[in-house]
């Protein structure tokens, strides 16, 4: 069985950009059952997705 992956194309010039990637990451991990490293995987990503 294979891992089920996330792929978000989101512009650089979205203002809503951000909270989308956090939405649709939050989502993910919680079907991935990710419990516990699910706030320090949105807290990295946003970093990540803000300074892109």
């Amino acid at each position: 069985m294979t891992t089920p992956r996330l792929r978000l194309h989101v512009h650089q010039a979205d203002p809503a950009g951000a909270a989308e990637v956090r939405s649709a990451l939050r989502r993910t991990l919680d079907q991935w059952r990710a419990g516990a490293v699910l706030h320090d995987v949105e807290v990295a990503s946003s970093e990540l997705i803000a300074n892109a």
